[in-house]
């Protein structure tokens, strides 16, 4: 399936995106989880996205509905893994 089209993002709390899209798709696919999690903003929860590299950091980082929790080095492969905390 097309993420793009997905509609279920709001019933899910971890997103872990390890780079599977080119910038433009990836910015979509984030306003997608944003848009249906803010529709659904009623229910009180956290959301966590995990993102594993740095290919498409600048997408997560241009939006306001993200905020950096936690980065560490992956011990085997040496890259960055971050953990963003959706706020909506």
């Amino acid at each position: 399936m097309d993420a793009r089209e997905f509609s279920r993002y709001a019933e899910f709390d971890i997103y872990f995106l390890f780079n599977p899209f080119d910038y433009a798709i990836y910015a979509e696919v984030l306003n997608c989880i944003i848009e249906q999690n803010r529709i659904c903003s009623d229910r009180i929860q956290r959301k966590y996205l995990i993102c594993y590299g740095d290919t498409n950091l600048q997408a997560i980082q241009a939006s306001s509905a993200f905020s950096l929790v936690r980065e560490e080095r992956c011990p085997y492969r040496g890259n960055m893994i971050r953990i963003f905390e959706l706020k909506i």
